[in-house]
């Protein structure tokens, strides 16, 4: 059974004649909270020097006690150092903090790897629980949403009154964006894009993501229903590109795709990607998508296929041997 070493009964800062620092804080923290909790993590770490080179010997050694490897630290006694050097006034500070720590993570991240930035968002959620379990929750349904397979707007709109969600959608525009741009530009790809006369409808609740090529993705295959996982190619993809606040959005989803819902924004401009140049730099042909079409992005010309960038000389073999009368 683990045991805590009791450090300090009547502690005074001005008595412990020693500097802890910000990676002595750092294994403080580690051994008192993560250890407990990610135990591979902790078997690796032990006689690493992972943490910017600072073993935690050497922080044992600092403090001058006696530690076993079944021991964890009281946080109590050292709780105004790992306050100062990873605690925040409010939740936006987290990410300030983390950017500030990132020069002190291992160069490799991976799960040995556990990154000092990481320690003032997981310091502040072990500090306010409740918060943490409303992250989960929200976690829960999206992972939820995502494993179903559907399109449903009823997940949208209970997403985004979920306690936490403002939260949330701060955590995820702060890592995407940690330089704090006003606006930032979203897309989104659909199929035979008609606009709608209230541009701007805030009724209407959709998803876009922050990245153009996930909407370049979505504009050229169509998702919806029994097609989430069974694509078809859109016989008129549209990629759609806005200018938003970071207001504007209601649920920063994240992820992969980059996700975030909002209400149907202002001043959008669109780009036909049914209007293709052939990519390949020796071809100079050109071609709109036609319904129907199993190959779309094949050139008929070259035989560059444009949508998994690489020749494919079987299928444009195939497409004029059955289309002899068509000349390019």
């Amino acid at each position: 059974m683990n045991k805590y070493i009791k450090l300090y009964e009547n502690f005074k800062e001005s008595e412990l004649d020693i500097n802890i620092d910000i990676l002595d804080s750092a294994w403080i923290y580690f051994h008192h909270i993560v250890k407990r909790s990610i135990e591979n993590v902790y078997k690796n770490w032990k006689n690493n020097t992972k943490m910017n080179g600072r073993k935690f010997s050497d922080t044992i050694s600092k403090l001058n006690i006696s530690y076993q490897d079944d021991d964890i630290i009281d946080l109590q006694p050292f709780k105004s150092y790992v306050d100062k050097y990873f605690s925040t006034k409010n939740f936006e500070g987290i990410f300030k903090k983390e950017m500030g720590l990132k020069k002190l993570d291992p160069q490799k991240n991976d799960l040995y790897n556990y990154p000092i930035s990481r320690i003032p968002f997981e310091y502040f959620m072990h500090n306010n629980p409740k918060i943490e379990e409303q992250f989960y929750k929200i976690y829960d349904m999206i992972v939820d949403h995502h494993n179903s397979g559907q399109c449903d707007t009823r997940f949208s709109r209970k997403l985004i009154k979920m306690r936490g969600i403002k939260l949330f959608n701060i955590m995820n525009f702060n890592r995407t964006y940690p330089e704090k741009n006003e606006y930032i530009t979203i897309y989104r790809g659909v199929n035979d894009y008609r606009p709608n006369p209230t541009n701007g409808d805030k009724t209407s609740l959709e998803c876009w993501t922050t990245d153009i090529e996930q909407g370049k993705r979505f504009a050229k295959f169509i998702f919806t229903g029994d097609k989430q996982f069974r694509p078809t190619y859109s016989s008129r993809p549209t990629l759609l590109q806005a200018e938003i606040k970071s207001e504007d959005i209601k649920a920063f989803i994240g992820g992969e795709e980059s996700e975030v819902l909002l209400f149907e924004p202002k001043n959008i401009t669109t780009t036909d990607l049914w209007k293709i140049k052939c990519d390949n730099a020796k071809c100079d042909h050109s071609w709109e998508i036609t319904k129907g079409d199993p190959d779309p992005y094949l050139c008929h010309k070259c035989g560059y296929d444009n949508h998994n960038n690489k020749f494919n000389l079987p299928k444009l073999k195939k497409w004029q041997e059955n289309n002899k009368d068509i000349k390019l």
